[in-house]
């Protein structure tokens, strides 16, 4: 188990990189659908510090709209106004915020093991369960051949039985010593979202009051 654990961190830069890392620019495109309606593709910016601050904004045809946390507080401001996010909202965005989930994956998961070893997208892939520190089981999926993380799977219950919710990390490249995916893929039937990045910068100077709840 450890091993591939090591050969993960390895490969993405090692643990001197990763702590190294304090804040995270990302620029690029989004793309949202469900099955329904057209696809919707829209320009997106996050920003996050190692604090677990974190800023999500999103330009479309209707305007403009961001996703705050600060830490402690999260808000909403759209075309409807400006608010402050419920506790389900607040939930999803603080878990979103945690700036090394993935990087430092022994404190995100206290709890892993070797489940299998399965084909994904035409690669070997080492299947790990892993319990993160609020009890969420998941399941991670390393690259045979690279070690990389490729997929992360979880299974939600409800009334119409199990759903799958699967997040897909590719395109892998370095930035400043530290390998990060620049497509990520998420679905929750009918859901999906296509993440392409065209820019991730490392430790850019970031202001602090972009996480912070606007002025009406």
């Amino acid at each position: 188990m450890s091993a591939i654990i090591d050969r993960y961190l390895q490969a993405i830069g090692g643990e001197t990189a990763i702590e190294g890392m304090k804040t995270r620019v990302l620029r690029g495109i989004e793309t949202t659908t469900n099955r329904m309606t057209a696809p919707v593709t829209m320009p997106i910016e996050i920003y996050q510090t190692s604090e677990n601050k974190l800023l999500i904004h999103r330009d479309d045809s209707g305007g403009s709209s961001s996703r705050g946390f600060d830490g402690l507080r999260g808000w909403i401001r759209d075309s409807k106004g400006l608010r402050d996010m419920d506790e389900k909202e607040l939930a999803v965005m603080s878990r979103d915020a945690d700036f090394y989930s993935y990087l430092k994956i022994k404190r995100t998961y206290p709890q892993m093991r070797v489940l299998a070893k399965e084909r994904i997208g035409g690669r070997d892939a080492y299947v790990v369960g892993a319990t993160s520190r609020d009890d969420r089981r998941e399941r991670l999926f390393f690259d045979a051949e690279s070690g990389l993380l490729i997929r992360k799977y979880v299974s939600f219950k409800t009334a119409f039985g199990s759903i799958p919710e699967v997040t897909d990390f590719d395109d892998y490249r370095e930035v400043n010593g530290i390998k990060l995916p620049f497509t990520i893929k998420w679905s929750r039937a009918p859901y999906g979202i296509v993440r392409k990045f065209a820019e991730i910068r490392l430790n850019a100077n970031v202001d602090g009051a972009k996480f912070q709840r606007p002025a009406k």
